[in-house]
């Protein structure tokens, strides 16, 4: 018990403050749409009318002619008729970074309700920061490690408190001290939560490593389809016209009960256009059914309905509603929400239980709290210039954060060996 105990409080220690920002992070995450819609209302609410305007798809297209340097596109239609449909161009621009603009467009009356970079949104910011803590290469697969690190945490946990429960009756907080009325409320509130962090966490490891998994074992998402011959040419299938209206007026007489639209027109040669959509209640990974049509004739060339296929393919696309809880409304969201915001107080509880337990303060010379120190620092200063980015459009500081990620990444580990590193040299010297 004594090692498990060892290992609960390093793996904490190291990855402790990680955890407090994605549970913190991803409190926040899981109303980032509502949070930009309340920040932004002039691009996200229009005055509905009784039918879109008959020239929206010529203004539509128009808009895309408009973009010489186009790489692809898409378009977004929500479900809620007071609100605008957002056309996602990319573009690939010479000698500068890629970027994907966000067009808000009123459907009722053709008009544009503006234009912004989505890198600068803060829905982007906050989904980056939850998914890959702004780091711009690997950031996804360290959150991933974070995961693993908090299931093995977890368990220890469960297994260390469950016989403490036995032996105080669940629920009692004890207030003689601090480090008492911590412990019991870190100890209580974790097996309380136990279950729902256990997902939270699996789930999130999963996401973490999904890149890596799908391009090295799965080779592709599961469910993608593409027509076995190419019809044209990837730049003539690019700027080919689409009629918008006419594609979701299809995509909701093939399938009625799914929402929140998505058209997404092929650009390789194969002619054709992608229909993602949610289907309400259900858990599966946002706008992952779809539908294939034909380009010109709007024929239906294939379909896939989560609900339709088998059981791993299914758990596939279940790990993002799972991880996230975006398929039950508003009172699913609170409780998601909440339940992260609990993740973070147990980081914070757990550290101060054991710093009371060390009969150290936070200024101690032991080489622990320093690196958390450290830690802290580094995620601040990470953010400061990520921030920087946000406001100032400077791409290349997204990088430079990717750089001073591992910087600080290093240190903590560093930091614990130093005084043998420091006597290595010494003796060195002396030689």
């Amino acid at each position: 018990m004594k090692r498990l105990w060892k290992w609960h409080s390093v793996i904490s220690l190291y990855v402790g403050v990680v955890i407090i920002i994605l549970s913190v992070s991803g409190s926040l995450v899981v109303f980032k749409q509502e949070i930009d819609q309340w920040l932004n209302p002039h691009l996200y609410y229009i005055t509905p009318a009784s039918s879109i305007s008959d020239d929206l798809d010529t203004f539509i297209n128009a808009q895309l002619g408009e973009y010489q340097q186009l790489k692809s596109y898409s378009l977004d239609i929500p479900e809620d008729k007071e609100q605008s449909w957002c056309l996602s161009v990319y573009l690939n621009r010479e000698g500068q970074p890629a970027e994907n603009l966000e067009i808000f467009i009123d459907p009722y009356k053709a008009k544009v309700l503006g234009v912004r970079s989505k890198y600068h949104s803060t829905a982007f910011f906050l989904r980056t920061l939850h998914i890959r803590l702004f780091e711009d290469y690997y950031g996804r697969q360290w959150v991933g490690l974070a995961g693993v690190l908090m299931v093995v945490n977890l368990v220890i946990g469960g297994i260390l408190y469950f016989p403490f429960s036995k032996r105080q009756r669940f629920g009692e907080v004890r207030k003689k001290n601090s480090r008492l009325l911590f412990g019991d409320l870190h100890k209580f509130i974790g097996l309380s939560t136990l279950v729902f962090h256990l997902l939270i966490a699996i789930t999130g490891a999963w996401l973490g490593f999904q890149p890596i998994i799908q391009k090295k074992i799965l080779h592709q998402r599961p469910g993608d389809w593409q027509p076995s011959v190419m019809r044209t040419n990837p730049q003539e299938d690019l700027f080919t016209p689409i009629a918008f209206h006419a594609v979701l007026e299809k995509a909701r007489t093939l399938k009625p009960d799914w929402e929140d639209f998505k058209i997404q027109p092929s650009i390789n040669g194969a002619g054709t256009v992608t229909v993602l959509a949610n289907i309400k209640g259900a858990v599966f990974e946002h706008q992952t059914n779809a539908i294939w049509l034909d380009k010109e004739s709007l024929e239906c060339l294939h379909q896939l309905d989560l609900r339709e296929e088998n059981f791993l393919r299914k758990l596939y696309y279940w790990q993002e509603g799972l991880h996230f809880g975006h398929f039950g409304g508003w009172p699913l969201k609170i409780l998601y929400a909440a339940v992260g915001l609990i993740g973070g107080f147990l980081g914070v509880s757990g550290f101060v239980v054991y710093v009371k337990r060390q009969k150290k303060s936070w200024w101690s010379s032991k080489a622990d709290l320093k690196m958390v120190l450290f830690s802290l620092l580094s995620l601040a200063l990470g953010l400061v210039l990520w921030g920087f980015t946000r406001v100032y459009g400077v791409h290349w500081t997204l990088r430079g954060s990717s750089y001073l990620f591992y910087f600080f990444l290093v240190i903590p580990f560093l930091i614990p060996a130093w005084p043998r590193i420091s006597s290595y040299i010494e003796k060195l010297k002396r030689s």
